[in-house]
């Protein structure tokens, strides 16, 4: 535990003299660069090990035996603010900007050239899921989101402070929950935010008949048996007429209304039991899907808002559908999206979407991996002519130039393959591992959604396979031109080196077109032409207010651009956040309104 607030019995801290790891306690990370082979293959080991860890002891079972959760009430006030956000953990500069926002006593921000709304620090802080990236480990949660946050507000000086809950959502899963638990289910202190719950699910009972339920779905998992008691528990306290917010890790009104999947099924259950006490479920609120996307009905008093901008990379938004049905108690209703509903909207997704066309050097080590593929195509081929008694590089140095040397450049290649099963092995494995690759846009339709993606792969493989044929050609030809005899030592490793360093370039650049294309045209790919730019900008969070009244309004809070330039706040006092912006920006002017505070409108 790091001792850090007034209400802990400690001093202010003192803010770091230099940004050293030591000084700081944590590293100031880069967005996460999702392309890296070798952190692909380590997320990949894991999500294996944490679906087979979730088979055979599920943590949430066993965080119910060693403490009993309990209802938290802070109904005790006629007003309370509440502060939501998700997919925190990733570079510095986008958390902490976050961080430092939601950390600011009041904030005043405007939609469009509306008056100002005054807003203050939510009492209760809620995380929504994938509070770290990319995956879960006491380093990366100290680096990625406790150490920012602790930076952004170290100290809170009276014994109203902040209270923080967390939900895990998969990226949080991918250690089987144990840091997770280590940092938000041992009443620790993050900063001035004290957390409060023994387990990874919670319910909070708040003013004027509110609740907020928060379920843990663990990678999609049918809800434990435990979880499944205390809710019930919680449940038999409420009384007709009682109003819920509920909180998931994953927007499954929107994937399954695509898909036709039912995961929204294990949150139907829940929403089930509480309706049979008369209760009304009014916001459905998740992270998972990085942008801000808000449905609602005609009347505005059901509203499914997804708002996972706490610091991830960027997911698109111009492929979200205009409506969404979800399947309520034994109906299906439809929601559409409000006017302003998306963040960014569409037009900018599409424009950041060409942040594909860099994907050769943002992802360079991706692009290096791909041109190591590009050489192994030419040796494997080599190889095997060779043992046939043919030898495909003279073969090549024999087609002229002319309009038809592709085709032919084929056939030669075609002859290797028809009679060597290695290099036909290594074909069908290059061809079928970028079928697989291709992530097709949910579709109720699966044989056509198949078809889709095994047309795109292939071809993807196929264009990826003719320009490794292309380059060994035009190589070949210019060694030749520059006096290197063909299959030599010397016309060897020069080639060895030309097709390593242009296959990296050119196999990153068609990674990048094809990335680009996929997903503007048909949607595919929602993840990866995202993630290969990892956009640290138009981040998003959420802040609800119960007034005296008891009504309900929401304030989703937008920022467009994330600042990069922070610098040790040296004229500050103990207890005052540890970094400014250099530009001397004050932290409010990088919030606005994402759309004018929506009213709810109760029963």
């Amino acid at each position: 535990m790091v001792p850090s607030n007034a209400n802990d019995g400690c001093e202010p801290p003192e803010i770091p003299r230099e940004e050293s790891v030591e000084a700081m306690g944590f590293e100031r990370k880069p967005m996460v660069n999702w392309f890296s082979p070798v952190r692909l293959l380590s997320i990949a080991v894991r999500v294996v090990v944490s679906m087979l860890f979730g088979n055979y002891a599920d943590k949430r079972e066993i965080q119910a035996a060693l403490k009993k959760p309990t209802l938290f009430k802070y109904d005790d006030n006629d007003e309370i603010w509440i502060d939501y956000i998700a997919d925190i953990g990733d570079g510095f500069d986008s958390t902490y900007t976050l961080a430092k926002l939601l950390a600011e006593p009041q904030l005043n921000p405007k939609y469009n050239k509306d008056a100002e709304c005054e807003t203050e620090r939510g009492r209760l802080l809620i995380m929504g899921g994938d509070e770290i990236y990319p995956s879960a480990s006491r380093d990366e949660y100290r680096n990625r989101t406790e150490g920012p946050y602790r930076a952004a507000l170290p100290w809170v000086d009276d014994h109203n402070h902040p209270h923080l809950f967390a939900l895990p959502g998969n990226h949080d899963w991918y250690d089987g929950l144990t840091s997770f638990t280590r940092l938000f289910c041992q009443e620790r202190w993050i900063g001035g935010w004290e957390t409060q719950q023994s387990c990874s699910y919670f319910a909070i009972q708040l003013p004027h008949n509110w609740w907020l339920f928060a379920i843990d779905i663990q990678l999609s998992a049918d809800i434990d048996k435990p979880q499944l008691d205390y809710f019930d528990d919680v449940i038999s306290n409420m009384c007709s007429g009682d109003k819920v917010i509920f909180a998931t890790a994953s927007p499954s009104w929107v994937t399954d209304s695509l898909s036709g999947a039912t995961e929204h099924e294990n949150i139907k259950f829940m929403e089930n039991r509480i309706r049979q006490k008369e209760a009304e479920i009014y916001v459905n609120i998740a992270g998972d899907l990085h942008h801000y996307a808000r449905y609602t009905n005609e009347d505005d008093s059901k509203q499914y808002i997804t708002a996972g901008g706490g610091g991830a990379f960027l997911h698109g938004t111009h492929m979200m559908p205009k409506d969404i049905d979800v399947a309520e108690d034994s109906e299906t209703r439809t929601y559409s999206r409000s006017e302003d509903g998306l963040f960014p909207c569409a037009k900018t997704s599409k424009k950041l979407l060409k942040g594909n066309f860099k994907f050769f050097y943002r992802n360079w080590k991706m692009s290096l991996f791909f041109g190591f593929m590009s050489l192994i195509t030419c040796w494997v081929t080599q190889s095997a002519s060779l043992s046939l008694g043919q030898n495909f590089l003279v073969s090549l140095s024999q087609i002229p130039f002319q309009p038809g040397m592709i085709c032919e450049t084929y056939t030669v290649y075609l002859k290797v393959l028809v009679h060597s099963p290695a290099s036909c092995f290594f074909f069908v494995f290059y061809i079928a591992g970028l079928i697989a690759f291709c992530q097709p846009f949910p579709d109720k339709n699966k044989t056509k959604q198949l078809i889709k993606q095994v047309i795109l792969g292939a071809l993807h493989g196929f264009i990826q396979i003719s320009f490794v044929l292309g380059l060994t050609l035009s190589f070949v030809k210019l060694n030749i031109w520059a006096g290197l005899t063909v299959d030599t030592a010397a016309h060897t490793a020069a080639l060895i080196f030309e097709i390593a360093t242009a296959g990296s370039f050119l196999a990153g650049f068609m990674m990048g077109i094809y990335l680009y294309f996929c997903n503007y045209l048909f949607y595919f790919h929602t993840e990866a032409a995202f993630s290969s730019s990892s956009i640290a900008d138009y981040k998003n969070f959420i802040r609800f207010h119960i007034n005296r009244e008891g009504d309900l309004t929401i304030y989703p809070m937008g920022v467009r651009t994330v600042e990069r330039d922070w610098k040790l706040n040296s004229e500050g006092k103990p207890g005052d956040s540890w970094f400014v912006p250099t530009s001397g920006k004050g932290i409010h002017e990088y919030v606005h309104l994402i759309e004018r505070p929506i009213t709810v409108k109760t029963k």
